[in-house]
């Protein structure tokens, strides 16, 4: 499914500081703005400064995701 980078951001409870992981600042990846999947979100902010706003949220989510792709 693809979704926003911010309307990934607001489910996985993070807010994007600075999006440098994102098209705003890198070429080649997707803008906040733009659709993308659940794996490009997470490369991009993994590459981004943000603020965790439930870290619980956000590891049970990561965690969760990594785990079905592993199956």
């Amino acid at each position: 499914m693809n979704k926003t980078g911010l309307a990934w951001a607001k489910e996985y409870g993070v807010l994007i500081l600075d999006p440098d992981g994102f098209g705003e600042r890198t070429k080649g990846v997707p803008l906040t703005t733009d659709l993308m999947t659940e794996l490009e979100f997470k490369k991009g902010v993994g590459r981004s400064t943000c603020k965790f706003l439930d870290m619980d949220l956000f590891r049970s989510k990561y965690e969760a995701n990594d785990r079905e792709s592993q199956s």
